[in-house]
């Protein structure tokens, strides 16, 4: 587009000042009959041919014609040292304009740059500073701050630490040439100008660019280049509303119209609907070759899209008939909501991030039944307010965290107003990256556990991250179902406990691992607990009844070893065996074992009988 521009700058760049190598650049959207005003020159667009691809540009110098020529997208037009370029067009009857971009080697202290009806005037500058005037704001930019906005200009400083700072060597060729050293002087020779310089001296190359002799030899100098009294600036004049709206987004664009994408097809085709009071007016699918929707006043026009990794978003130019919006808006009293979700765009797994959700009415009426609603895979959380009032804030402060790789978060904004219902949505896709955090974990258990019945296992842990972030530890084993400990979040270092319950459903030895599954799975720690089981098991004791009468008194003694007793009148005595049943904790045995338990048990029984029978003979006898 621009060759022909290009080719003729060069043959002209020996003729400029040093300092016009570097450019500064104004964009500014012009409709037929408006003008540019930079220092001593004013640029015109006369007519645009029907196709809105060509411009007839006048070019006036201290108020009379100085050039005259047609620019066309492929094509510039170059008067002095300034180049003008065609870069875009609006095809509306809203607002038929051409987009210009004009390059100027730099804007200079006290010279003022008027853009239709306004006006910036440069009050202080240098390469790397400049203080403006924009008639209603005072703007200073310079390295730390090198960006402005507003909603008539964007405005950039391009700072540099000098213009040129370059040894020169004796007899070289250029625009500055080093003629060798005399009487202790260097001497320099700058557009066929001589100069005799000592080291650190300076003197103005023009009158905006200052040359400092560093140092010199017999062979070379060391020069440097400074702007001073001007200033590098791009300096765009804003439409109605440029930019960005990401596919699913409803941007406000006046107090009644709001617009969305509401359907992002390709980079070249998109789905757009025009909302008037919260009710859709317009839909249309645009193209970049079918680029324009008008609703008066508004005329859209759709530049290109772009398909992202978390966001596809459409690019647009809009302009109004400002005065007939501005009628068409006075007396409606309706409410609008400026919603801000300050949320970071690239994320870690699981990290904790701040919602900061703040909602104003910043409308002239109430909205009814305003529900807010947070959703990443789910529903997060839900807020009712019956009646949020003009100027009222709502500030939610609540946490997310980020569960999956293509995390996202949607908040629903639902709310009415004189009997009709109103829906905001809002969406955000974060980048998440891979999770910076390490676990380690202690896994205690008591000594053993029976069958059925629950014990608790005790973990500590301590976890290392650089973020607040919420994880979840697992406890598996044969036998035992899934458990897991709460949610729980952590900062970097953090230490904790928790208590889980177990009920073995299996004897034997029991192995229970700690898992956890975030960053990624992996054991923390094992432990194993031998499991018991209950069993009734029937044993048989003698026990002996005695009946003696003792004078007429009869003595009841149980015992298993009846002692002896002596009583002058003994009669009858009675032998009554009873069994009991005893319950025994035992452990889980094998089958040699049990062969070997049961045949000692029947030891003890048979003992027992024979001890029983001869007991008895004894005391028959006595």
């Amino acid at each position: 587009m621009k060759k022909v521009v290009v080719i003729l700058m060069l043959l002209l760049c020996f003729s400029l000042p040093v300092s016009a190598q570097n450019e500064s650049k104004i964009f500014v959207w012009l409709r037929i009959g408006e003008s540019v005003t930079i220092g001593t020159y004013t640029i015109k667009v006369v007519d645009v041919d029907k196709d809105f691809t060509k411009a007839l540009i006048q070019v006036y110098r201290y108020g009379l014609l100085y050039r005259m020529g047609t620019i066309s997208f492929n094509e510039g037009l170059m008067v002095d040292n300034i180049q003008i370029y065609l870069e875009d067009s609006f095809k509306s009857e809203i607002y038929p304009a051409v987009l210009l971009e004009i390059d100027v080697p730099y804007f200079k202290v006290g010279e003022s740059i008027v853009l239709k009806n306004k006006q910036i005037e440069v009050i202080k500058a240098n390469e790397s500073y400049a203080e403006l005037d924009l008639g209603y704001a005072n703007v200073t930019l310079s390295k730390e701050r090198t960006y402005y906005k507003d909603k008539n200009f964007e405005i950039k400083l391009n700072p540099l630490n000098y213009l040129f700072r370059e040894y020169i060597y004796k007899d070289q060729s250029g625009d500055i040439i080093y003629k060798g050293i005399s009487d202790g002087k260097a001497l320099l020779v700058i557009k066929n100008k001589t100069y005799e310089l000592s080291k650190g001296e300076k003197i103005y190359v023009d009158d905006v660019t200052l040359l400092t002799l560093l140092e010199f030899d017999e062979n070379r100098a060391l020069v440097r280049l400074d702007l001073v009294n001007a200033t590098y600036l791009t300096v765009k004049e804003m439409p109605y509303f440029e930019g960005f709206i990401a596919e699913h987004e409803k941007v406000r664009l006046s107090k009644l119209y709001e617009l969305e994408v509401s359907k992002f097809i390709d980079e070249n085709h998109v789905e757009v609907a025009l909302y008037r009071a919260g009710n859709m007016v317009e839909k249309k699918v645009l193209s970049t070759d079918s680029p324009y929707l008008v609703y008066y006043p508004l005329a859209i026009k759709f530049k290109y899209g772009f398909a992202g990794v978390r966001n596809n978003l459409a690019y647009f130019v809009i302009f109004a008939d400002e005065k007939a919006l501005k009628k068409e808006e006075e007396g409606i009293r309706i409410p609008i909501l400026d919603i801000k979700a300050k949320l970071p765009e690239k994320v870690h797994l699981g990290e904790n991030i701040p919602l900061n959700l703040t909602i104003r009415n910043i409308g002239d009426a109430p909205a009814k039944n305003l529900e807010i609603l947070i959703f990443t895979d789910d529903m997060k959380s839900r807020t009712l307010t019956p009646s949020f009032l003009p100027n009222a804030t709502i500030i939610d402060n609540s946490t997310i965290t980020i569960e999956k790789e293509n995390q996202s978060l949607i908040i629903e904004i639902l709310y009415d107003y004189n009997g009709k219902a109103y829906r905001r949505i809002i969406k955000h896709k974060f980048e998440v990256l891979d999770p910076e955090i390490t676990f380690s974990a202690k896994l205690n258990l008591p000594d053993n556990a029976t069958l059925g019945v629950p014990f608790n296992a005790t973990i500590t842990y301590t976890v290392y991250t650089n973020y607040s972030s919420s994880f979840v530890l697992a406890i598996e084993g044969e036998g035992i179902t899934y458990l897991s400990s709460p949610i729980m979040t952590a900062e970097s270092p953090s230490e904790g406990t928790f208590t889980v319950e177990i009920a073995p459903v299996k004897t034997g030895n029991l192995t229970l691992k700690l898992e956890s599954s975030f960053p990624k799975k992996q054991i923390l720690d094992t432990a194993t607990i031998p499991v018991y089981q209950f069993k009734k098991v029937q044993t048989v004791e003698k026990v002996v009844e005695k009946y003696i009468n003792c004078e007429n008194t009869t003595q009841n003694i149980t015992t298993q070893n009846p002692p002896a007793i002596q009583c002058p009148n003994e009669t009858k005595i009675i032998y009554t065996p009873v069994e009991k049943v005893v319950e025994k904790e035992v452990l889980p045995i094998g089958k040699a074992s049990l062969i070997a338990i049961i045949s000692l048990l029947l030891g003890i029984v048979l003992g027992s009988l024979l001890l029983g029978e001869k007991l008895k003979n004894i005391l028959e006898r006595a």
